[in-house]
């Protein structure tokens, strides 16, 4: 064989098949493609993900602007117009959002305050395409739901009084089965001191506590910085009595009974005196609600005491002397489970007093949503029973105690849902799903 023959071993041939330079620049050449194929569908799957991740922003903001409205106490089309708005506000489109109450899906099917946003859209395919031609659906999906806490039995509603609470000289709280909410925000918003005692379910204070001088809770747990509650009545309308005076500035007389109505001025019930009042709503427009020495009233057929009036004249709760009432709220109409309440239109001067000596056992609730109430020298509000069974509830601007006043409440749902005293307030919406 001749050497540079092309079959010989050192000839062209042989070195070419067995010359290795430029192998990798071919291989890489057939590679390249299916690389820059997985490479585009990586960016693409994370273009994916980031649009997910808008959606999903999207849906939250819709199902919390929705629950919003609901917790506002608007109708569900107003809901379902600011879930819709804000999820477009926040990058979705407005064609690919539906809104839902309750959800159709999800832990939350049943509750007619959980608000679920869906935001679902089509996503063209780039490089994918190579393999599946149809568009990918992306989804995202919200579920927030107003809910409810407890509200207390005790409740200041002021939101900036120092102190809204004020506990002093013996006073006593026990609270059955429900507990205390103070809404104001200053730094000691509750106050106790001086061989003061506190027994509840719980303390909720939005602000700060103060305590001081033999002060005992009981082992009751009290949280600071907690959210405000919501006035429970904070929906109903404002007392407007109309009509012609039933009586102008009434005083009984020896013991009876006398019937619901508009009176003028004041009423009083004498020194003495037994009296009833039928079921119905006693307004007393203007002046005082007083009981003298020695008196005892029993309205426990359906009763509420509404203390109203205009300009600077606004009747006010004065209790005093050795004085017993016993009072139930009807349990339905305007002022289903009010036993007395003043006016929310009356100013913070209108102050509320039961002092020396006096028993109130109330089924209901105490209302003065704008003005002080305060109890000293041995007054007693208890709910039916003592404070062991019944329903009671004080709603106040502030409350203060002092000199061996007390407070004993029982609020349980089963005694008080029948009553119709509110148990639970909402709670600010959250995302639940």
């Amino acid at each position: 064989m001749q050497p540079g023959r092309s079959d010989h071993p050192n000839g062209i041939l042989a070195r070419f098949a067995r010359d290795q330079r430029g192998v990798s620049a071919i291989v890489f050449a057939i590679v390249l493609p299916v690389l820059i194929g997985f490479v585009g569908i990586g960016v693409e799957m994370g273009q994916w993900f980031h649009r997910k991740r808008s959606m999903q922003a999207a849906a939250d903001a819709g199902a919390m602007a929705g629950a919003l409205v609901l917790y506002q106490g608007v109708t569900w089309a107003d809901a379902q117009t600011a879930a819709s708005d804000l999820a477009v506000r926040n990058g979705a489109v407005a064609a690919n959002v539906t809104p839902n109450n309750p959800p159709t899906s999800g832990s939350y099917t049943a509750d007619a305050n959980a608000v679920e946003v869906f935001v679902t859209e089509s996503q063209t395919r780039l490089f994918s395409a190579i393999f599946l031609t149809s568009d990918v659906t992306v989804n995202a999906r919200a579920v927030a739901t107003v809910g409810t806490r407890a509200f207390g039995c005790v409740v200041a509603l002021s939101g900036s009084a120092s102190p809204a609470v004020s506990m002093a000289g013996n006073a006593a709280m026990n609270l059955n089965n429900c507990g205390l909410s103070v809404n104001s925000t200053s730094s000691t918003a509750f106050q106790m001191t001086n061989n003061t005692d506190l027994s509840a379910s719980f303390g909720n204070i939005t602000g700060g506590t103060s305590f001081a001088n033999n002060y005992d809770l009981h082992s009751t747990p009290v949280s600071t910085g907690t959210e405000a509650v919501a006035d429970p009545f904070a929906d109903l309308t404002n007392p407007t009595p109309s009509g012609a005076c039933t009586q102008t500035n009434y005083t009984s007389s020896g013991n009876g009974t006398i019937g619901p109505g508009r009176y003028c001025g004041w009423l009083s019930i004498g020194v003495n005196d037994d009296i009833t009042m039928s079921a119905g709503t006693y307004y007393i427009d203007g002046g005082t609600f007083t009981m003298a020495a020695g008196s005892t009233l029993t309205a426990t057929a359906g009763v509420t005491i509404v203390l109203t009036g205009s300009g600077s004249n606004w009747a006010e709760l004065s209790l005093t002397s050795n004085t017993t009432i016993n009072i139930t709220a009807p349990t339905s109409g305007t002022y289903a489970g009010i036993a007395i309440m003043q006016d929310p239109d009356a100013p913070v001067t209108a102050a509320n007093n039961i002092v020396a000596n006096i028993t109130a056992t109330v089924t209901g609730a105490l209302y003065f949503p704008t003005a002080p109430l305060n109890l000293s020298s041995n007054t007693v509000i208890q709910s039916t029973g003592g404070g062991t069974t019944g329903c009671g509830l004080i709603v106040a601007n502030t409350l203060t105690m002092a000199s061996n006043s007390q407070i004993n409440l029982n609020s349980s749902a089963a005694n008080c849902d029948p009553a119709g005293v509110p148990t639970t307030t909402t709670a600010s919406p959250t995302l639940v799903e």
